[in-house]
């Protein structure tokens, strides 16, 4: 839905709705959507944040699928204007970052996504994003030499192939690259080394500009265009990131955020070991919880939940070390009973948002509800999504 006041659009992101196919999910919008959009937007339509797997983007390209989802979303006065591409796999923690960008099928999958996008935007100009993973994660890339000019290579083909579509179609679509935690892509420093020094080089204009035909001047533009990263509040939080200092430096660089993804983590202000217990009902057995502990004003990088509470169970915690992990809990709570969420972080981002728009695509990152601790399921799904999106638009015209 439109925020007006030129503060973008904002949706929720579709990942609240588990399944292994895309009848699973369609299933679940048909139930919940409409209501959603009738409490925060009665007056006017309201966007969707799909997610995408592999199968799901294969099932749902069949024009009859397709078809029928357009269909729904003009009966409901829908509409879609970004994805997020992750994997449903679940036979391993880390089958969720695969395949990297390394993999040809990688850029199969997401060029795939942007078809998908491109036939579900509005014809009103309407601009479209993609969320996808920060490269890969961190421990498989760099046993690679050349993994760099691999995820370089791929980016910029994408990126050609988003250029293609604009030119068939007239639809904009940007890239959002997502730094996370234990991922290639993990910090600000990170992002802006890697943007620099590979993604708007030299070698990516030339190798672009002879993909498009465009010109090496216009190839600089059109790679800014198409490439960009999604700031995930959640992720920049753990990593103990700070919001006002991170978002100068991308303004700096010439970095877009094609997407802001509006979320909150698990924070642990003074770590003990009567918290442990508590931590049992944070547990997610299908996805990497990582965790960035701060003592002494020095950060350890933990790739889970369980290798983190395994190493403090053999140790005492240090004096004023604080524990911040990624498991999103809903953006509305600042006190989570046991704990505290990262909520102060996202507050100021929103603060920045309304002084000078950080990006055009808002989108509430709300979590699996069935996944959370029994004490934070206060309320049913579709309540729960309309409190969380009902909370950004309080704080963002909270004067």
């Amino acid at each position: 839905m439109q925020l007006g006041s030129q503060l973008g659009e904002l949706t929720y992101c579709t990942n609240i709705h588990p399944g292994d196919t895309w009848t699973d999910v369609l299933t679940q919008l048909q139930n919940t959507a409409p209501g959603v959009k009738l409490a925060v937007s009665p007056q006017h339509r309201l966007g969707l944040g799909l997610q995408l797997s592999a199968q799901m983007a294969e099932q749902l390209i069949a024009p009859a699928a397709l078809a029928s989802f357009q269909s729904f979303l003009a009966a409901e006065d829908l509409y879609v204007f970004t994805v997020t591409g992750t994997s449903h796999d679940l036979a391993s923690k880390s089958a969720a970052y695969e395949p990297d960008w390394r993999s040809e099928a990688r850029l199969r999958y997401t060029n795939q996504l942007a078809e998908l996008l491109a036939a579900l935007l509005p014809t009103d100009g309407t601009r479209g994003s993609i969320t996808t993973l920060g490269g890969g994660l961190k421990a498989p890339l760099h046993d690679v030499p050349n993994a760099a000019e691999l995820l370089r290579d791929r980016l910029v083909r994408h990126a050609a192939y988003l250029y293609r579509l604009e030119e068939h179609g007239g639809q904009v679509i940007a890239l959002a690259l997502k730094p996370e935690p234990c991922c290639y892509l993990e910090s600000t420093s990170d992002t802006l080394r890697f943007f620099k020094e590979w993604l708007f080089a030299d070698r990516s204009v030339v190798q672009f500009a002879g993909l498009t035909g465009a010109s090496r001047g216009f190839s600089v533009d059109l790679l800014r265009r198409y490439l960009g990263v999604c700031l995930d509040a959640c992720h920049a939080a753990v990593e103990f990131e700070s919001p006002t200092a991170l978002v100068g430096q991308l303004r700096e660089a010439g970095i877009d955020i094609k997407k802001l993804q509006l979320s909150a983590a698990l924070r642990i202000p003074q770590l003990g070991a009567q918290h442990l217990p508590a931590l049992g009902a944070y547990h997610n057995p299908h996805s990497l919880q990582q965790v960035v502990s701060q003592r002494a004003n020095s950060l350890r990088h933990y790739q889970d939940l369980d290798e983190a509470i395994a190493e403090l169970q053999s140790r005492d915690a240090g004096p004023n070390e604080e524990w911040r992990v990624r498991y999103q809990v809903p953006i509305f709570l600042q006190h989570l009973q046991d704990f505290d969420s990262t909520q102060d972080f996202l507050v100021t981002l929103l603060q920045q948002h309304q002084t000078a728009a950080l990006s055009e695509h808002l989108e509430v990152a709300t979590p699996t509800w069935p996944l959370l601790p029994a004490h934070l399921q206060s309320a049913i799904e579709d309540e729960s999504i309309i409190r969380e999106l009902q909370w950004v638009k309080d704080t963002l015209h909270n004067d």
